[in-house]
């Protein structure tokens, strides 16, 4: 095709309203210059011990992290890498919880000012990542795959360098959630970073379970919308606990179509211990059939 023909396809192309894709590499610079011109509020930088649960937004946000520290504390002494991890709360979350930890992120800015909060820090693209296989014993990723425009590639590569498994916190693509997004706030799968926000389903997990031959996974979802005003209702105030009740008594009802997902995606089989912790921490724990065609299943 000579540079006539190409000129005319793309003008083609524009009068029918069919623009360019945007390359992976656009999109994850976009991502970089959105997270440079972010003016981060002083709690979203605090590490994880000082923002635990202190407020009401504070308990939304990590509200899976909470349900995750008895299990979390087995894994006391390994290793673990986290990805997407900007702010280093996940990072900090695991080196309070005993675990060795080296961080990482395209904009590993604010990394550098974690002091002791983390081992380790590495500027990385979490679709490349420069780390041999199974070098870390737990991989973790908290509201971050989605910034990716690869996401899937992202979760690969973390399970790739992970030995033992990964935790991976995110959206859940419940039926409620779709019919309020549709019917209540259209537009709102962009973020203005650029990127879709992406949102796991239970199957999903399993699926990328079945064809890694992976021996199973702990899953759980929840029901609780974040506000920046949930942010100034303090633990041990009235709002904070009638805010708890009602979310508390909402999930009661909502059968599974929580907006938030969180799991544990097992690359070698859980102890007795893990599993006693996971289930008692709300998750439900999935041990899938093993694929017979392989030689070590055999």
């Amino acid at each position: 095709m000579g540079v006539r023909d190409k000129v005319a396809g793309k003008r083609q192309m524009r009068r029918a309203g069919v623009t360019r894709m945007a390359t992976p590499s656009e999109v994850l610079a976009r991502q970089k210059i959105a997270f440079s011109q972010l003016e981060w509020q002083q709690n979203d930088l605090l590490p994880y011990t000082q923002r635990r649960d202190n407020t009401f937004g504070q308990y939304v946000s990590n509200y899976h992290l909470i349900r995750l520290e008895p299990f979390v504390v087995t894994l006391v002494g390994k290793s673990a890498i986290t990805i997407c991890d900007g702010r280093g709360v996940e990072a900090s979350y695991l080196k309070y919880l005993g675990l060795r930890v080296t961080a990482t992120d395209l904009c590993p800015q604010h990394l550098e000012q974690l002091d002791g909060l983390c081992d380790d820090w590495r500027q990385e693209n979490a679709e490349r990542l420069s780390f041999a296989d199974e070098q870390f014993d737990w991989g973790m990723v908290k509201a971050g795959l989605h910034h990716l425009p690869r996401l899937m590639i992202g979760l690969y590569e973390l399970l790739r360098v992970a030995r033992e498994g990964v935790i991976v916190l995110e959206g859940h693509d419940s039926f409620l959630l779709r019919w309020a997004r549709q019917l209540l706030f259209p537009g709102k799968d962009w973020e203005p970073s650029g990127n879709y926000v992406y949102r796991f389903r239970r199957r999903e997990i399993e699926k990328v379970c079945l064809g890694l031959d992976l021996p199973g996974f702990a899953l759980a979802t929840r029901l609780l919308p974040w506000k920046r005003s949930h942010e100034s209702v303090r633990r041990g105030s009235l709002g904070y606990a009638l805010r708890r009740g009602w979310f508390r008594l909402l999930n009661l009802f909502s059968f599974g179509q929580g907006n938030l997902l969180a799991a544990i995606i097992f690359k070698r089989e859980p102890t007795g211990e893990q599993i006693e912790t996971i289930t008692g921490g709300g998750f439900t724990y999935v041990r899938l059939s093993r694929n017979p065609h392989l030689r070590q299943n055999e």
